[in-house]
């Protein structure tokens, strides 16, 4: 008996699928697609045969449990693999057998048809087996928690009695008055004129374009007299630190990670689930090693008020099989579990929260979620959550470009300093370029890309300018004599560039999506080109087009040449696209982010100290 596929679907998608043997993607949804159509044919069995394959279903209220075999497969065998395979689902489901609820455990459906089916073969396991196996801790990692528990524990001891310590100091100090509350990490206290100012611990990680608005909302923090700590990535303590903000390095460098071949490869593919399971034993091996310093780090700066940066979680391996791009990226289209799925993700999945997935850059969370910011302008994104009554849209915090130009005329190599002259000459000698970067997102290589942005720009016959960023893209990339002469005249190359102050002297911006790209696009009143990686990259690409401020494309890594260059002649000769974009760049431009995100911060405090929240 060879089992090829277990699936749950329902009328016209599939749920949640598992394959057994080796085979192609477009292979398993061909069969899935097709045993749909022979159901609509009005066929009343249990099983249907084909030239290749045989088909078991079973009806679950509203769904359908299928089973895909070969036909030498023995069918007795095949429908008691059926009927275990029924009670595996209904038990993950728990109390009913639905659409939502196939989808919010289809984890736990995968992890248990894997251990009823292993190579296409059926193992000899009953149901309360099934259940003992999938909950199972190895003693391994009973032990790896304990001792993990028992170092937060401690470290909890050392944050109390270095939190009484601070109290004693504090009320000293400040004479005794003010309102006091208990915080996070500290007594909160609300500092009364002339004493100590009230310190706010901002956490975040990921990339520069994550980290950047930190720094922007920290230094109108530090501007209206709070003391502000950056706990971060050690990738960007050197950046935090050169606009004079406290930062400390409390997560793994995130610059190495992303360089890593495995990473890299596996960001290539376009895959979200690929680059997660790449990156997470990075994660794995790196916590230990920096959890005792963010726990001392955070303890000794007792902030009153944390704000945390929340990065969406990993759930599940996401593929569209149906409906848009944008909403399969979002989480909300049926899922595929392909036969790559390492069991290893057991001990992640009970090691670690499993969350659904928000869209990066929200909410920003103050004081375990009594409040939250949205670094989102109104009606930016039609799709996101319902807000509550303490869920604010601030509009997003930003570096404005008057601040960028003088770190580059000071040659700040964050900014580009390094290149202000060439870059500038550049400007200079002729019409606007387009601007072509990709941030840290990589697709395919280095090579494609770097091809993809010059081919581009010569089939528009264009000037343009492309980002290099941590991909690495450069002219060394280019095999032809053609691109090559084509760049060495028209296109500019830059590791680092100031958004704000160049995208406003750009024609065009061919950006990923991410949420800082994106925020410094809409701003400049130029229209947008989109071409989305994963995640929110989607909803802002899906955005633009509502909008009618630019054009998105399918996804980055089947994004082609001449695909590109249609969109930027689009945006080029689409008179209501160019002025919806200076419309809303000059709508946007006139918000102020960070400044709308500390006053509430501010009402926030007042109001608790009050006990108003």
């Amino acid at each position: 008996m060879v089992v090829l596929s277990a699936a749950v679907i329902s009328t016209g998608k599939t749920l949640v699928a598992r394959q057994f043997v080796e085979m192609t993607r477009l292979r398993i949804e061909g069969l899935l697609s097709a045993f749909q159509k022979l159901v609509d044919s009005g066929r009343d069995h249990t099983f249907i045969e084909t030239e290749t394959v045989r088909y078991l279903y079973q009806p679950m209220e509203s769904l359908h449990l299928l089973v895909i075999t070969n036909k030498s497969s023995n069918i007795l065998e095949d429908l008691e693999t059926l009927r275990l395979l029924a009670k595996v689902v209904q038990d993950c489901c728990q109390i009913q057998v639905n659409e939502e609820n196939v989808l919010k455990h289809a984890f736990d459906i995968v992890f248990s048809f894997d251990e009823v089916v292993s190579f296409g073969h059926r193992e000899s396991v009953t149901l309360s087996q099934i259940k003992s196996y999938t909950e199972m801790d190895s003693h391994e990692e009973k032990l790896h928690q304990m001792i993990e528990q028992s170092k937060i524990n401690e470290a909890r001891e050392m944050a109390k009695k270095k939190q009484l310590e601070l109290k004693k100091a504090r009320l000293q100090d400040g004479g005794g008055s003010g309102p006091k509350m208990d915080g996070f990490g500290g007594g909160f206290f609300h500092a009364p004129p002339g004493t100590m100012p009230m310190r706010l611990g901002l956490l975040c990680e990921g990339t520069r374009g994550d980290c950047q608005p930190y720094v922007a909302f920290g230094l109108e923090l530090v501007r209206q007299s709070f003391e502000v700590c950056v706990f971060t990535t050690v990738t960007h303590t050197k950046f935090v630190r050169s606009f004079g903000l406290r930062c400390e390095g409390v997560f793994y460098d995130v610059q190495a990670c992303l360089a890593r071949e495995d990473v890299k490869d596996a960001m290539s593919t376009g895959s979200f689930f690929n680059l997660m399971a790449s990156t997470q034993p990075v994660q794995d091996e790196e916590f230990p090693k920096f959890f005792p310093h963010f726990w001392s780090s955070i303890s000794a700066f007792a902030p009153e008020v944390c704000e945390a940066h929340e990065v969406p979680s990993l759930s599940k391996r996401q593929e569209s099989t149906g409906g848009s791009a944008q909403n399969a990226a979002g989480g909300t289209e049926p899922v595929v579990v392909a036969s790559s799925l390492p069991r290893r993700l057991r001990s992640m999945r009970k090691q670690r929260s499993i969350a659904e997935m928000s869209m990066q850059g929200t909410p920003i969370t103050i004081s375990d979620q009594n409040v939250k910011l949205s670094e989102l302008a109104s009606g930016i994104d039609s799709r996101a959550p319902e807000m509550g009554p303490r869920h604010h849209l601030t509009a997003w915090w930003v570096l404005e470009a008057s601040h960028e130009m003088e770190r580059v005329k000071e040659g700040d190599e964050n900014f580009g300093g390094a290149n202000a002259e060439a870059l500038a000459s550049f400007l200079g000698s002729g019409p606007p370029p387009v601007y072509l970067g990709w941030g840290s997102m990589t697709a395919i290589s280095a090579a494609h890309m770097t091809k993809l942005a010059v081919a581009t720009l010569l089939k528009t016959g264009q000037r343009g300018i492309v980002m290099k960023r941590w991909a690495e893209l450069g002219p060394e990339h280019l095999d032809t004599a053609e691109l090559s002469e084509y760049a060495a005249e028209n296109v500019f190359f830059a590791s680092v560039l100031p958004h704000e102050w160049l995208f406003p002297k750009c024609s065009r911006i061919v950006s990923h999506g991410g949420s800082g790209t994106t925020a410094a696009t809409l701003r400049s009143g130029r229209p947008a080109v989109i071409t989305p990686v994963f995640l929110d990259q989607f909803d802002f690409a899906e955005s633009v087009e509502t909008l009618g401020v630019g054009v998105s494309t399918c996804q980055f890594n089947k994004v082609s040449a001449q695909q590109l260059a249609s969109c930027i002649l689009k945006c080029a000769s689409d008179e209501s696209i160019m002025a919806k974009a200076a419309e809303l760049g000059a709508r946007l431009d006139a918000e102020n982010g960070v400044s709308n995100a500390v006053a509430i911060l501010r009402a926030f405090v007042s109001e608790w100290t009050h006990e108003e929240w």
